[in-house]
């Protein structure tokens, strides 16, 4: 086995479960930037207009959160998916991993169904001088569906990470 197929090596492209990472990573920080931003208006402040949020600016939350579903389910369908499957099918992945991929599937295309769904409650945030009330329903709304999203991210790279693990302790 060389070095460019060894499932350790999680910068190969035939096993790019770094992809995974890196959207986990993502959209944490997202997540995190929303819990601030809620905080924010819970406590009855303003969101401070120049101050970085999980990857966005005060001033730009709204419209960008608005986006979020949208931009979730691009990234889990263009770079998690196929890295997932790429994964799973690798020839040096333990048949324990490669029995995964049809789970692993199924718990991401379950967040973007979840991320479709939660389009509308999150979008109402950009309708013109939401209400306290609104503002907080959409930043639960994508809370929510963050959440769900990071836990089928961190499902699938324990599986993965305990594969790679396998592979350097043999």
């Amino acid at each position: 086995m060389t070095d460019n197929n060894n499932i350790g090596a999680a910068e190969t492209p035939s096993y790019p479960i770094h992809r995974v990472r890196e959207a986990r990573d993502q959209w944490r920080h997202v997540y995190e930037g929303l819990q601030l931003i809620q905080s924010c208006i819970v406590q009855g402040r303003p969101v401070p207009l120049d101050r970085p949020f999980g990857g966005m600016l005060g001033h730009e939350w709204q419209p960008r959160l608005a986006e979020l579903p949208e931009r979730l389910i691009v990234n889990l369908s263009t770079r998690v998916l196929p890295a997932i499957t790429a994964c799973c099918r690798h020839p040096d992945a333990k048949l324990e991993f490669r029995t995964t991929e049809q789970s692993a599937v199924a718990q991401v295309k379950g967040v973007m169904t979840d991320a479709e769904q939660a389009k509308a409650v999150i979008g109402r945030v950009c309708t013109y001088r939401p209400t306290r009330r609104t503002q907080l329903s959409a930043l639960g709304a994508a809370r929510s569906l963050l959440a769900g999203a990071l836990m089928a991210l961190d499902d699938i790279l324990v599986v993965a990470e305990a594969d790679i693990q396998h592979e350097t302790h043999a």
